[in-house]
């Protein structure tokens, strides 16, 4: 290690053991949840990626990301999309008051209901959205589902996405509000509108949810869903097998099935190569033969 990066090292160590966490559990102590954990040094001469040599623009990385948001030469701040707050007792505040997002999620619970009760998601939910917002899922190890702005949301996520679970429902049985980012998130279950021989639903196995970021007038400006997708096919295989699946989810699946895209629907990197594909198969053959 060069006599410089060091020097930086020492003083960056220096840094640490004299800061306090504010909304954390201090040094000792995990960060309580549904804090942002600001961390402020009594003195800063560089920051860590320059002291490790491995140094950056200051500035988000992306909108969405959770990387350090350096800049302020006072303060390190873990960000998880939320405009920076330049004084500690901004810190303090919170991005918006709670009962304020607690009424939106009543109102975004109403809504649902609404939509289950109707059989349209965009009439209900549309509303609920800013105009530049963004929604998205994962469909796969390779496919991410994104919605960029209000009209694509009702087009693509509300709309065409849609196209055969009008009637399903996802009810929520638990919210968790972060006032102090302005996030909540949702966890649910999804049920089919058809029981079993038995009388019991057709359920999607494991959680499901909603990761929200609130952007004030009562809407949301950023949403993320999560599912287990393997669970999903599996449902959509029962369902299939005892001649339930609804025809829009089969037109789906078969187009899927061709390679052919939905709206929306973006590869998240380059395609491995047929050859790249052939080399972890036989990998995971040998692994299951042999061992």
């Amino acid at each position: 290690i060069s006599s410089s990066r060091l020097t930086g090292m020492i003083s960056l160590a220096k840094d640490v053991i004299q800061m306090s966490a504010i909304g954390g559990g201090g040094l000792s102590g995990k960060p309580r949840l549904g804090k942002t954990v600001i961390i402020y040094a009594r003195r800063r001469t560089r920051s860590h990626s320059e002291a490790f040599g491995t140094h950056q623009p200051a500035g988000p990385k992306s909108r969405h990301g959770s990387a350090p948001i350096l800049g302020d030469p006072r303060k390190l701040v873990y960000h998880s999309g939320h405009r920076v707050p330049l004084t500690k007792r901004e810190a303090l505040m919170p991005a918006y008051p709670r009962k304020e997002i607690e009424e939106m999620v009543e109102r975004w619970l109403a809504a649902n209901r609404d939509s289950e009760r109707v059989g349209d998601w965009v009439k209900s939910l549309g509303r609920m959205y800013t105009e530049d917002a963004e929604y998205s899922w994962n469909m796969g190890p390779n496919r991410e589902f994104i919605a960029r702005g209000r009209q694509q949301i009702e087009d693509w996520a509300l709309g065409t996405h849609m196209e055969g679970f009008e009637k399903w429902r996802y009810p929520y049985y638990k919210i968790i509000i972060d006032e102090q980012q302005g996030e909540v998130i949702g966890i649910w279950r999804q049920v089919a509108p058809v029981k079993r021989d038995d009388g019991t639903d057709y359920e999607v196995s494991g959680l499901g949810g909603s990761w929200f970021r609130y952007g004030g007038n009562y809407q949301w400006a950023w949403q993320k869903d999560f599912f287990d997708l393997g669970n999903v096919k599996d449902l959509f295989m029962q369902l299939a097998a005892d001649g339930k699946l609804e025809r829009p989810v089969k037109q789906k699946l078969r187009r899927l099935a061709w390679g052919l895209k939905l709206p929306g629907v973006e590869p998240i990197h380059a395609d491995l190569s047929f050859g790249q594909k052939l080399k972890g198969l036989l990998a995971m053959l040998r692994i299951v033969l042999f061992g």
